[in-house]
């Protein structure tokens, strides 16, 4: 349970169990893995910052999305790389290190209409492998009302080649989900959702009188490598490295390694 008198909760437990579901699911939830105080802090250098933010806005619509938003904002970095981040990434995805690889502050004011369509993420990366999970920190309570995430699990496992990812997968159609099990997790501020690259998700607007602000974290492991693509987003430690060229050779960050670990995260059976 989370307090307010450190950054994060201690002891925060990464079972076996829920590793598998991470596996068959492909999107996890963790409660209350920072404390309210740190991320509140966080949720304020954003708003002292928005107009600044919303020069920087990629998302070409009344949402904001901000791409590497650790670049200009300190609180907002070291929570991207705080070591903790690094173990639940790789702890679920079964990988001994993580590396940084982008983040992005994805903020919908009240009233935003704007909706999030279905896709999966890796097509939109320059890179290739399974051990490249996305942790969406909640910073504010997020609900389907307020443009919560919808997730469709144990899409990671349908027919598109995780390891070939193609330019038409980026965005799917309302059709392939007519017989799926949707997810919505209702989140409090510290609350982590972690998904695998290929799991399909979107969100709709922000109906409410509440902002919805999350940030997105994306971690590379052991089998990261390059691929780069036309139409992917541009990381510049990646620009002078070969196809399928490994990540241990790239300037991203180590945020955590397994025989290292100060994370406070403990695993059980």
């Amino acid at each position: 349970m989370a307090t307010d008198m450190g950054k994060h909760a201690i002891p925060l437990t990464i079972s076996n169990r829920l590793v598998r579901e991470y596996e068959q699911a492909g999107v996890v939830v963790l409660r209350r893995v920072f404390a309210q105080s740190r991320v509140n802090a966080v949720f304020e250098e954003c708003r002292a910052n928005l107009d600044r933010l919303r020069a920087r806005n990629a998302a070409g619509n009344d949402a904001v999305v901000v791409d590497f938003a650790s670049h200009c904002l300190d609180r907002v970095r070291a929570l991207c790389r705080d070591p903790l981040v690094g173990k639940i990434g790789g702890v679920l995805s079964r990988s001994l290190q993580m590396r940084h690889l982008v983040d992005h502050l994805f903020i919908k004011e009240p009233m935003t209409d704007s909706a999030t369509p279905w896709h999966r993420d890796l097509p939109f990366y320059p890179v290739r492998g399974e051990q490249i999970p996305l942790l969406w920190i909640a910073l504010t309570a997020s609900s389907a009302d307020c443009g919560g995430l919808v997730y469709a699990p144990g899409s990671h496992r349908w027919t598109t080649p995780k390891n070939a990812p193609r330019e038409a997968d980026k965005r799917l159609s309302p059709d392939d989900f007519k017989t799926a099990r949707l997810t919505v997790f209702e989140l409090s501020p510290g609350d982590i959702v972690v998904h695998h690259p290929l799991t399909a998700h979107g969100a709709g607007p922000n109906r409410t009188d509440r902002p919805r602000y999350g940030l997105a974290v994306r971690l590379a492991g052991d089998d990261a490598s390059w691929a780069p693509r036309p139409k992917t987003l541009r990381i510049p430690e990646g620009e002078t490295m070969s196809y399928k060229g490994r990540l241990s050779r790239s300037g991203l960050p180590v945020i955590w390694r397994a025989r290292s670990d100060s994370s406070g995260v403990t695993d059980a059976a």
